[in-house]
């Protein structure tokens, strides 16, 4: 998959996404997984109360809420166009990844929400070794 279908394929996951958590009122887990037929890298999601199917490879890259807004565990509140982190042009804040015009709170690091991306935590288990880590989605 080339960079320019990777990035399609990306923004159809966050749609994809979006539409689940506002359907279903609950929060979303974007996922960094694998394609199980290729094993390439792809991007996937899950209702955050299925944890129990991820699987031992997946990694939770944000939450999605039912409002569409995008969360990270570490940075808090993300840009809604991208997915990243903002910064300040002068006076005007910025997404880092598309450079459009955000309102305050997005991605600049104002805008946490506690407990949302500590709960609920889920266990990855190595099926090789079978150690368990804890994980956070």
């Amino acid at each position: 998959m080339n960079a320019a279908d990777k990035k399609k394929h990306e923004a159809h996951m966050v749609r994809e996404a979006r539409k689940a958590a506002k359907e279903t009122g609950q929060p979303v887990c974007l996922l960094n997984t694998h394609n199980e037929i290729t094993g390439e890298p792809e991007i996937g999601y899950c209702l955050v109360s299925a944890k129990h199917l991820l699987a031992p490879l997946d990694e939770v890259r944000e939450t999605i809420t039912p409002d569409g807004k995008r969360w990270s565990a570490e940075y808090g509140r993300l840009t809604d166009c991208c997915g990243a982190l903002s910064t300040y042009c002068g006076d005007d804040l910025s997404c880092k990844r598309c450079y459009r015009s955000v309102p305050v709170g997005q991605g600049d690091g104002n805008e946490q929400r506690d407990g949302l991306l500590a709960e609920p935590v889920a266990y990855k288990i190595n099926l090789s070794t079978g150690e368990a880590r804890k994980v956070r989605l």
